[in-house]
This record gives C-alpha cells, structure tokens and sequence, in this order.
C-alpha cells in the first residue's frame, strides 16, 4: 500500500463509533454458530481504523486483552490506544505478527477495497493462516458497480456533491460475484447477505443491486 498515502487519509477522514444493526445482527449470528463463549474467544480487527469496533467487541463479552487490531496508519492506533486498545498495532508490510491458527474471528469492515490488486493474494494468506479452522472471517465492502450509481444518485437528490467522486483509495472494487469468487478460493463456504442495501434492492431483490455486501466465511480450506 506505499503508494497510498494513509496517513492523510487518517487526517482527512475519522470515523464513527456507530456499528450498523446489520453488522451487529451478522456478528451475533457467528457467535451463536461458534458455540463459544466470547469470554475464551481472540478476534483480530484487521484495519481496526479508529477503533470502531472494540468497545462493541468488549460489550459482546470478549476481554480486552483477547480483541487485537491492526492497521497500516500510526495516526489511526493512536486514536485507537486513546480509547483504551491497548492491543492495536501499526503494520508496515504483509506479515502478521500472529501464530497460526490463532483466532475464531476475523473482522475486515470496509478494508479490502483498500488493498492493492497485486498485494490481495499474499494478504488473506496471512489472514487465513492466524484463523482457525473453523473460524470465521467477516468482510464489508461495497458492491461496485452499483456503488457508484448510489454515489451519482444521492449527490443529485441529496446534493452530496462529495460523492461524485469515488474514493481515491479504493483500488480493489468487488461486486457480489467477483467477492464470492475470491474467497471461495480461500474458504469452503462463504455467505453474502446484504449491509447496506439501497434503494434499488428494496424495489429488486437482486445481489446486483445491493449497496454494501457482508461476507461471512466458514472453513479455511
């Protein structure tokens, strides 16, 4: 990711604290599927960005010194030590400082459209490696090319004029069939349901119309 520059983005763009309902509907679906107790259970935050999700992980029963964070801006782990993760760590290539098989889940919200084409492969390697077998790994993106209808729709009846403009940082656009295509590579069975659904997908409930996309992968291969 050297030719992105994180850190400016990390200064132009906080993030909230909210967690969608579909996020945390979806989480607690693998819980009840894990059959574990939160409270014996490591998750790792890959892109834990601001530190969005820790305190929802802690009010979900894991202890703090079992959720893990990593991300590829210093700005953005400082931010997340501010609030307490002391367990979030700043990664400057593609190894992950972490045995294999270490954890039952692995959160990557909004991450993967960020990552180069070519370092994508070598990256869910790594995140494949520290998850355990019967884990689970979680994924948000948005579904391109829909996304950028949404965008083009809201900055005309919304005049969200910022949105005429895709994110400079996404670099990988997955849709519904490129995402379950991806990871089947990497995991026996994979589930997309929808996140952010849009206005079209309430009309068609069809995936090409979907906004974002939740991905919840079962059993590495």
């Amino acid at each position: 990711m050297s030719h992105q520059d994180f850190e400016k983005y990390a200064a132009e763009k906080p993030f909230n604290y909210s967690v969608p309902e579909k996020f945390e509907e979806n989480f607690n679906k693998c819980l009840e599927d894990l059959k574990l107790s939160p409270s014996s259970m490591k998750i790792l935050d890959f892109g834990c960005g601001d530190g969005k999700h820790f305190h929802f992980f802690i009010e979900a029963g894991f202890l703090p010194a079992n959720i893990y964070g990593v991300e590829v801006s210093q700005k953005r782990v400082a931010r997340c030590r501010s609030i307490g993760w002391e367990k979030s760590y700043f990664i400057e290539n593609d190894k992950l400082p972490f045995t294999d098989d270490e954890f039952d889940i692995v959160n990557m919200a909004e991450v993967i459209e960020h990552i180069p084409v070519e370092k994508i492969e070598k990256i869910f390697s790594e995140l494949v490696r520290v998850t355990k077998k019967n884990g689970r790994v979680i994924i948000t993106t948005p579904n391109y090319p829909i996304k950028r209808f949404y965008d083009l729709a809201a900055s005309i009846f919304l005049r969200s004029w910022k949105r005429i403009k895709d994110d400079p940082t996404h670099v990988n656009l997955f849709s519904v069939k490129k995402l379950r295509y991806f990871l089947g590579k990497y995991f026996d069975s994979v589930e997309i349901v929808p996140y952010k659904t849009g206005f079209l997908y309430k009309k068609c409930k069809k995936d090409f119309f979907l906004h974002k996309m939740l991905a919840i992968c079962y059993t590495k291969k």
